[in-house]
C-alpha cells in the first residue's frame, strides 16, 4: 500500500490499493470489501454490528424462499454496492472483483 493517493479529504479513488478495509469471516469463505472513505466504511461497520439487521436478513431469506437458510455473504455485498459510491472492489479467497457482475455464488444443498 506504499503511495496510496488520498484527496485532501482522505478519499481514495483506487479501490484495490485503499487504505480502508473491513474484512469478514463466512461459512464459505473470507471477503475484504474495500472503502474509498474512513466514512464508508464505518458506515458498513455499523451494518455489520447491527444484531437486528442481520435477524432480518436471515428471516428475508427465509420467507422469500420458504427455506431456512443463511445468505448474508450475498445480502452483505449487496450492502457495500449500496455504501461504497466511488467504485467496486471486493476480494474473495484473493481474489479481487471490480465489478458485482463478476462475483458468481454457488450455493449447495446438503441433505
Amino acid at each position: 500500500m506504499n503511495n496510496v493517493k488520498l484527496t485532501r479529504h482522505g478519499i481514495c479513488y483506487n479501490l484495490d490499493s485503499s487504505p480502508y478495509i473491513f474484512e469478514k469471516e463466512y461459512n464459505c469463505c473470507k471477503v475484504q470489501y474495500n472503502f474509498s472513505s474512513e466514512n464508508y466504511v464505518s458506515k458498513f461497520n455499523d451494518y455489520m454490528n447491527d444484531t437486528l439487521e442481520v435477524d432480518k436478513r436471515v428471516l428475508k431469506n427465509e420467507s422469500k424462499y420458504g427455506l431456512k437458510f443463511d445468505i448474508p455473504l450475498i445480502e452483505d455485498i449487496k450492502k457495500y454496492k449500496q455504501i461504497e459510491k466511488r467504485g467496486f472492489y471486493i476480494v474473495i479467497e484473493g481474489k479481487g472483483y471490480r465489478s458485482i457482475n463478476e462475483v458468481k455464488v454457488e450455493i449447495v444443498f446438503f441433505g
